[in-house]
């Protein structure tokens, strides 16, 4: 399925009107059974559904390890998605009451409330200069067709010091991230000592999910939240935050950005 599609429009410039099609993101409901229990329903890109649905759950906690999951069947038709995995036991509340998350951007991406005491601290020796930091943000702002197109979703990315390794879009930016972490865990991609880069902003549930796969920096063109620096902190982050042009603010643990 197409994850952008052309609509009719009327366009409006100081030259006069005309009538075009637009190319917009495409929005599509997914609703995901574990266990034959409906866990939640995510409004997302239709593609990647299988990383989504393993980046959502590992984010969560619901899953710990590829192991964990014994099938991911997809009803695009339907919008529907079963998985089959060894998780938590069914009476568990937190995931006994299914709810419609209305957006991969929100804070009501996560099931639960901060639970960073839970979450170890990083400890990484990688370094990245600025200028390195410039350059994968000048590549990560070219890579994505569907944004290029649309302007209507979010992307990110696992990257090295020197280049994109991993990439995930969505239009949410909290899906983004699950479909990249999704694709690593089920294809077998280390993320310890990498750099998360991303154009959404960062809350701490964004920390969350970095910090469960390890992840030491994470960069983004747009501006962090208050507690996503502090969380960032804590967790032994480095965090770097409006990095776009020639120009970024590191909030937390600036010792592995080399100036």
């Amino acid at each position: 399925m197409d994850v952008f599609e052309r609509l009719p429009a009327l366009r409006l410039t100081p030259e006069g009107r005309s009538d075009v099609e637009a190319v917009v993101a495409r929005e599509y409901f997914a609703t995901i059974f574990l266990n034959n229990r409906e866990l939640a329903t995510l409004l997302c890109s239709p593609s990647s559904l299988d990383y989504l649905t393993a980046g959502f759950l590992f984010s969560e906690g619901l899953i710990t390890a590829k192991s964990d999951i014994q099938t991911i069947e997809i009803d695009e038709k339907l919008g529907v998605i079963r998985v089959k995995a060894k998780t938590v036991p069914a009476e568990d509340t937190r995931y006994s009451s299914p709810r419609l998350i209305t957006s991969g951007c929100d804070g009501a991406a996560s099931f639960y409330s901060v639970r960073d005491a839970e979450l170890p601290k990083i400890h990484s020796g990688l370094k990245i200069s600025a200028g390195e930091i410039f350059a994968l943000i000048k590549a990560f702002q070219h890579y994505s067709p569907a944004y290029l197109a649309t302007h209507g979703t979010h992307s990110a990315a696992l990257c090295d010091t020197k280049s994109i390794l991993v990439f995930g879009e969505d239009v949410g930016r909290h899906n983004a991230v699950d479909k990249l972490f999704g694709r690593c865990l089920l294809e077998g991609v280390p993320t310890a000592d990498k750099l998360l880069v991303t154009s959404g902003r960062i809350s701490f549930e964004i920390l969350q999910k970095a910090a469960r796969r390890s992840v030491p920096v994470i960069v983004s063109i747009s501006a962090p939240m208050s507690l996503g620096i502090q969380m960032a902190d804590k967790l032994g982050i480095t965090l770097v935050g409006s990095a776009r042009g020639q120009s970024m603010y590191v909030f937390s643990h600036p010792e592995r950005v080399i100036i």
